[in-house]
């Protein structure tokens, strides 16, 4: 079963943020960033159980980009893959518990 991607609308601002970081510390790493997290997605669509629960009794899940230190953070629904957050791994964790 596929599921749907949908982004969180804090976490479509992260993104562009991060992105935006990116591309201004050298030109192309935002779009480097954004294939990146495209490569992300397309794991967590075709084995979203395989990323680790972020923290036991939550429902969140996290999936670690390479080449970049961002979690894709997610929770799963029975069609869809939510994503609640593009999250630096040194920023306070859970903050996007709630969305």
């Amino acid at each position: 079963m596929t599921r749907a991607v949908r982004l969180h609308r804090q976490a479509e601002a992260e993104l562009a943020g991060v992105v935006a970081f990116y591309e201004g510390k050298q030109r192309g790493l935002g779009l480097q960033l954004i294939v990146a997290v495209d490569h992300a997605l397309d794991d967590i669509v075709e084995s979203p159980g395989s990323s680790p629960i972020w923290k036991l009794g939550q429902p969140y899940r996290r999936h670690l980009l390479k080449r970049f230190p961002y979690l894709v953070v997610f929770t799963l629904e029975s069609n869809l893959i939510n994503v609640v957050a593009i999250a630096h791994t040194k920023r306070n964790p859970g903050y996007w518990i709630g969305r």
